[in-house]
């Protein structure tokens, strides 16, 4: 039973998989670097890495993933991302931990959507072009670390580290 798949170096410009083959219980998936443009029915996919990629016309369409429930990280890094629009069908990963969108060209993140990912709990932001620290950030209520790193932030809001647990350091950097 395949659980893990690196696909290093592939062009890819479709993936599918059918409920009858091994892919039904893929549980990591990295396509890292490589050309894409949809992913479709990983039912059991937990986390989902595409690095390094050449994303077409600067999209990845996640609509036609079926485990919208269970996806718990991903990780759209060195791709060149413009804007957090271009990964389409993210706002219905509700049950999303972990985000990592680092080594991109993001300028701000889109509110709506990221007010969606109600179950974010890490957020990695470095290496962007953020030169305003993301407001809806401060609503994320449970997010507990954040990584905006080698960006041109130069004002981080203090409610955003007021609300530490006594005696714990702050994670959020």
């Amino acid at each position: 039973m395949l659980e893990e798949l690196d696909a290093l170096n592939t062009l890819i410009l479709t993936l599918i998989t059918y409920e009858h083959q091994q892919t039904k219980y893929l549980l990591f998936l990295d396509l890292s670097p490589g050309d894409i443009t949809n992913i479709w029915a990983l039912n059991n996919l937990v986390s989902l890495h595409i690095c390094g990629t050449k994303l077409k016309n600067g999209i990845v369409d996640l609509r036609g993933i079926t485990c919208k429930g269970v996806l718990q990280e991903l990780a759209v890094t060195k791709s060149e991302l413009d804007d957090i629009g271009g990964i389409i069908g993210l706002e219905m990963f509700t049950k999303l931990k972990r985000l990592n969108l680092t080594h991109n060209r993001l300028c701000s993140l889109d509110e709506e959507v990221m007010m969606k990912l109600t179950s974010l709990e890490e957020l990695r932001l470095g290496n962007n072009n953020l030169d305003k620290f993301p407001h809806v950030i401060t609503d994320m209520i449970q997010l507990r670390d954040l990584s905006l790193v080698y960006n041109l932030i130069s004002v981080i809001p203090e409610q955003i580290l007021k609300d530490e647990e006594p005696g714990k350091p702050p994670s959020r950097q």
